[in-house]
């Protein structure tokens, strides 16, 4: 599965998603980047740099209904 979605400073604010939906970065720092709800979506992100050629993605889902909240990690390697 392949997906683009870009992020950019825009309005004073950090973010990105796709049209009709938006994530806004919350927290930022040299090693990682968390990315709140900002716009039409429930789940928060985390982007945490392992090296240079290798980040951790952490999809966190807050509880809905019946669901507990829960997360989904990813490992994201560069390929070379």
């Amino acid at each position: 599965m392949t997906d683009t979605t870009r992020f950019e400073l825009k309005d004073g604010e950090f973010g990105g998603g796709s049209p009709g939906y938006r994530y806004v970065a919350n927290s930022i720092d040299e090693r990682a980047i968390e990315f709140a709800p900002a716009v039409n979506v429930r789940n928060s992100f985390r982007w945490e740099r392992e090296s240079n050629d290798v980040w951790k993605a952490t999809i966190m889902f807050p509880a809905r209904g019946d669901k507990p909240a829960g997360q989904r990690v990813y490992k994201m390697e560069r390929i070379k």
